[in-house]
C-alpha cells in the first residue's frame, strides 16, 4: 500500500442481519428439512471490508447500521472484524435470508430497513470526515453509486485521490439501469461482476475501462474496453460448502493488493490470485463471515503476499 494513504480500502456499506441455511435435500412443501443454519453479519461491501482486514489491509468504512438492538450488535461485530468504521445510524437493520443448496444459492432481500443508498449525503460526508479518509481504493455497489449518498461518497473519494471500484451486485440491478449504465460507470476505475452481471452489462452496450469478471470454478477474466486480455485460473481444487460471499471475498483480495497506478496484466494477475485464495477460504464455510479460524488463515495468506 502507498504510504501516502491512511487506508488501502474504504467502503460505503450496510451491516445487514444475514441468515444462511444450507440444505442437502430437496425442499418439501409444508415439511421440515434438516440443514445447517447460521446467523451473522452480512452485506456485500461489509463482507469485502472484513475479508480485506483479515488479509492485513488497512480498511475503513462508512457503514449504515440500524438503531435497533441488532444494529448495535452489528457495530460491535464490524469493529471486531478490524474495520475502522464511521457508523451512520438508520431506523432499522435490513435482513437477508439465503438458502444454499448444491453449490448454488437464492437470497431473499428484506425490504425493511435502510441501506447505504438511502443515506443522507450530509451524513455520508460527516462520516467520511470522521474517518479522515485518504485511501487507495473506495468500493460501493451499483445501487449505491446510483444514489445521492453514493454520488457524495465518490466525490469525497476523488477529492482525496482515491480510485473508484464498483461491484455490480446483481444482473437485475444492471438491467434496471441499462439506459444510463454508461453514464453511471463513467469515471469508475474498476468494475467487479459475475458472468450474469457481465452479460447484462454487455447487453446494455457498456464497456468500462477495466472489468474483472468471475466465472466460479472457471476462474476470472480481465476485460479492458470490452476485450478479454487474460484469464486467471483458480489455484488447485476448492472445498465448497457455501458460495455466499465468494465474489465479495474475491474483491477483497484484489483491492488489498492492487495499486491502481500499476494495472499491468502481471500485477492484476497477482491480485486476482489473492482474490481466488481469499474466496477459497470463505466458501469452505457456511455464510460470508470467515470466522476466527478462517480469519487466521486469511492473515497467513495476506502475510505471504506482503500485506
Amino acid at each position: 500500500m502507498s504510504q501516502n494513504f491512511k487506508y488501502q480500502l474504504v467502503g460505503l456499506a450496510t451491516a445487514v442481519s444475514a441468515i444462511v441455511a444450507k440444505v442437502d435435500n430437496d425442499i418439501v412443501v409444508d415439511g421440515a428439512v434438516p440443514g445447517n443454519v447460521r446467523a451473522g453479519r452480512g452485506g456485500m461491501v461489509c463482507n469485502t471490508l472484513a475479508v480485506a482486514a483479515a488479509l492485513g489491509a488497512r480498511v475503513g468504512g462508512v457503514i449504515a447500521t440500524g438503531s435497533d438492538v441488532t444494529g448495535r450488535a452489528l457495530r460491535e461485530v464490524v469493529t471486531a472484524e478490524g474495520v475502522d468504521a464511521a457508523f451512520v445510524t438508520t431506523t432499522r437493520t435490513p435482513i437477508t435470508v439465503t438458502l444454499a443448496a448444491g453449490g448454488t444459492r437464492s437470497s431473499i432481500m428484506g425490504v425493511d430497513g435502510e441501506r447505504e443508498q438511502h443515506l443522507d449525503p450530509t451524513d455520508v460526508t460527516t462520516a467520511w470526515q470522521k474517518l479522515g479518509a485518504s485511501t487507495v481504493w473506495v468500493l460501493l455497489t451499483l445501487p449505491a453509486l446510483d444514489s445521492p449518498a453514493g454520488v457524495s461518497f465518490v466525490e469525497l473519494a476523488r477529492a482525496t485521490g482515491a480510485s473508484i471500484a464498483v461491484t455490480l451486485s446483481s444482473a437485475g440491478h444492471v438491467s434496471e439501469r441499462a439506459a444510463r449504465l454508461g453514464a453511471l460507470l463513467t469515471g469508475v476505475d474498476l468494475v467487479f461482476g459475475n458472468a450474469d452481471e457481465i452479460a447484462a452489462m454487455g447487453h446494455a452496450g457498456v464497456e468500462p475501462g477495466l472489468v474483472l469478471a468471475t466465472y466460479g470454478a472457471d476462474g476470472a477474466v480481465v476485460i479492458r474496453r470490452g476485450a478479454r486480455t487474460i484469464k486467471v485460473d483458480i489455484p488447485g481444487p476448492l472445498e465448497v460448502v457455501d458460495v455466499t460471499g465468494a465474489g465479495d471475498s474475491f474483491a477483497a483480495g484484489v483491492l488489498s493488493l492492487l495499486n491502481p497506478e500499476h494495472c499491468s496484466d502481471e500485477k492484476i494477475s497477482a491480485a486476482i490470485l489473492l482474490g481466488h485464495q481469499a474466496a477459497g477460504v470463505v466458501i469452505s464455510r457456511l455464510g460470508a463471515q470467515p470466522g476466527v479460524d478462517g480469519a487466521q488463515i486469511l492473515r497467513e495468506i495476506g502475510r505471504a503476499n506482503g500485506l
